[in-house]
């Protein structure tokens, strides 16, 4: 790691500099043009992580679908040394439970482990999730729709960190509610519902 926190970056010859183009080529015909950039990423370390393989399966995830919706983090990963993320399919939820009303939530069990949980969201437009209950989810990645919370906006992409607005409750996208996923250390959540 350099003294910013990102991993060094290797030299390459010329044939791993052929490869790197690739990729970064490959990277930028998969993202998405989108009319603004995100307003909410993960934070440095999660993304050296995510470079380094050195994250959770859930946070992986998380970056992951994020990384693919943004052309800054693409990039910062990209220049760190690490691979475009693969397509991700969602499996298909079976379970799907209710948290508040219009809030549900389904377990994906595929990369839930290691002391997390990792959950699909999805919540009519509008709906409320009290904070009690939003301030026990470590990180979110918004799919689709976006969220309201303490004041703040989230959309499509972005990566976001409801515990850091601890008593905000989540306010689903009045037009288009909200989909997205998920972790939590607390594993209460497994036996709820």
């Amino acid at each position: 790691m350099s003294a910013s926190g990102a991993p060094r970056q290797k030299r390459c010859c010329g044939a791993e500099q052929a490869q790197v183009s690739a990729q970064r080529s490959q990277l930028k015909s998969a993202i998405p043009a989108v009319a603004a950039p995100l307003a909410h990423h993960p934070t440095s370390e999660r993304l050296a992580g995510y470079a380094l393989g050195d994250c959770s399966p859930g946070t992986a995830l998380l970056v992951a679908r994020h990384v693919a919706q943004c052309a800054k983090c693409a990039e910062t990963i990209l220049r760190w040394g690490s691979s475009p993320p693969s397509a991700w399919v969602p499996p298909a939820a079976k379970a799907w439970r209710t948290v508040s009303p219009g809030f549900e939530m389904s377990p994906v069990r595929e990369v839930s482990g290691l002391g997390e949980l990792v959950f699909m969201v999805r919540a009519a437009a509008g709906a409320r999730m009290p904070g009690a209950v939003a301030g026990r989810i470590d990180e979110f990645v918004v799919l689709s729709g976006g969220i309201l919370q303490g004041g703040q906006v989230a959309g499509a992409g972005d990566f976001w960190l409801p515990a850091s607005h601890p008593q905000g409750e989540l306010v689903a996208c009045k037009k288009a509610g909200l989909e997205g996923l998920f972790t939590t250390s607390d594993e209460a959540w497994e036996h709820e519902g």
